[in-house]
């Protein structure tokens, strides 16, 4: 095992340890969670008009509608080109990581969401379901373009975008208060998780056969 693929186990462990912490701390009810909590809405909850617009379409990218489409159409090519394994990698990453997984985990914590919001959500809070989209979908969507597109000024360009989708949305999750910051850690450490998992699971990326 080369020293990438150490620091790589070694991110996800940490990863996996800072998820465990901070859902212990939900469950709990531990002040530092409402510490935690309280710092970052005050660094993020800047409010304006222009803010709020910016912040209602961001979100919207990592909603189910969006991201459904999306997804079949990004199935629908791939599925075209032949490319099965990297089709059953964003299947996978898509409904059964960002999708079962998410609300497994939510159903088991049972976390309300944070009041007064800008748009009105229902159901439980932890974690951030948008969150693990943005992390499980952009993410995937990130390897598979680092895989297919040859031009590197435009992969360059596609994977610089879809990276600021990646912390934008999480972001708008806080700002619209229809999230506790810390349901958005929790789903970037899961989601981050998973998508390494997935990687393996599929041999994609790295030295691996593309298809």
């Amino acid at each position: 095992m080369n020293i990438k693929h150490k620091l790589q186990y070694l991110s996800v462990v940490l990863a996996l340890l800072l998820f465990l912490c901070l859902t212990v701390g939900v469950m709990s009810n531990a002040t530092w969670i409402d510490s935690l909590n309280r710092l970052v809405r005050n660094i993020i909850q800047q409010r304006s008009p222009l803010a709020d617009s910016f912040f209602f379409n961001v979100t919207q990218l990592g909603g189910v509608t969006f991201t459904i489409l999306l997804t079949i159409i990004l199935s629908a090519i791939l599925g075209y080109y032949h490319h099965y394994r990297q089709l059953g990698f964003l299947i996978v990453n898509v409904l059964f990581f960002a999708g079962f997984i998410t609300q497994l985990v939510k159903r088991f914590v049972q976390n309300p969401r944070p009041l007064p919001q800008l748009i009105p959500e229902s159901g439980f809070s932890f974690p951030s379901g948008h969150t693990m989209m943005a992390v499980l979908l952009y993410g995937t969507l990130i390897i598979l373009a680092h895989i297919n597109i040859k031009q590197q000024h435009i992969r360059n360009i596609i994977i610089g975008l879809l990276a600021i989708l990646m912390v934008l949305i999480p972001i708008s999750r806080i700002y619209i208060n229809v999230h506790h910051p810390t349901d958005i850690f929790a789903g970037v450490t899961l989601g981050y998780s998973l998508l390494v998992l997935s990687t393996k699971i599929f041999h994609i990326g790295g030295t691996y056969d593309s298809k």
